[in-house]
């Protein structure tokens, strides 16, 4: 679906993403990991088209992204929602309103259909009746799940994820990450997420990146990146030994 072929981005003199090539298969979720300032929110920017690389090629079905017409460039980024960190609502308008919003953009249902259509998704990500309240009523863990369902009303090919669980207590991130596994097997949606949340992912992902200093040090199926010798990867996996509660990367595969 997307190739990443020796892709570089700086900012002034700070080489941000050095050499980043994988392959983001269709009807997977793929998670790249990694501390904060490392490049994640970059790479999202970079395959979305809204930043150009400095070098290397991006090809969305075989066909470098920005050498695609307007008209191109225009349907990639219509076949794929976005969910940011937080949520990202238009706090003047209710949640049914928020939610009908891409759908409005495009005006590709009537009233009818659209309404049907947001009742849906609302249900879909556990927010039955919730249309009409408005953004600073609700709690962060329904503010996320609002830009869930926005970023599914139009049924898209792909999901991009910043971060899904960043500020949600362990019981909502549980929550999100059921949603995510369930929009997958209902909705044969792909997913790419980044995170530098360990559990989350481990629960999710079917393939996982580490992104350390600017490189991809690491690219494999899931139960390959939690049993690799890397340094890199075993270091970062450590994490978990302080979250209270849990009891390793190995237990949770039941390894």
């Amino acid at each position: 679906m997307i190739e990443l072929q020796q892709v570089s981005k700086r900012f002034g003199k700070k080489e941000v993403l050095c050499g980043i090539s994988c392959r983001i298969a269709a009807n997977l979720t793929t998670c790249v990991l990694g501390p904060s300032g490392v490049g994640k929110s970059v790479l999202l920017k970079l395959i979305t088209g809204l930043l150009r690389p400095d070098s290397g090629r991006i090809l969305i079905e075989g066909e470098d992204l920005f050498g695609m017409s307007r008209s191109k460039m225009r349907a990639w980024r219509n076949s794929f929602g976005m969910l940011f960190q937080d949520g990202a609502l238009f706090d003047s308008q209710t949640v049914a309103e928020n939610v009908a919003f891409p759908v409005q953009h495009h005006g590709t249902l009537t009233d009818g259909e659209l309404q049907r259509r947001v009742d849906e998704v609302l249900e879909l990500v556990g927010l039955p009746g919730c249309g009409d309240l408005m953004p600073d009523e609700l709690s962060g863990g329904m503010r996320k799940r609002v830009g869930l369902a926005r970023a599914i009303v139009l049924r898209p090919r792909l999901l991009l994820f910043d971060e899904p669980n960043s500020g949600l207590d362990p019981l909502m991130a549980d929550t999100i990450d059921q949603l995510i596994l369930e929009m997958k097997e209902r909705l044969g949606i792909t997913f790419l997420i980044i995170s530098h949340d360990i559990v989350g992912t481990l629960r999710i992902a079917d393939v996982i990146g580490l992104l350390d200093g600017g490189r991809l040090v690491s690219y494999l199926p899931r139960e390959e990146f939690v049993s690799s010798s890397d340094e890199r990867v075993r270091r970062f996996l450590a994490r978990d030994l302080y979250r209270p509660n849990w009891k390793g990367t190995a237990s949770f595969l039941g390894t």
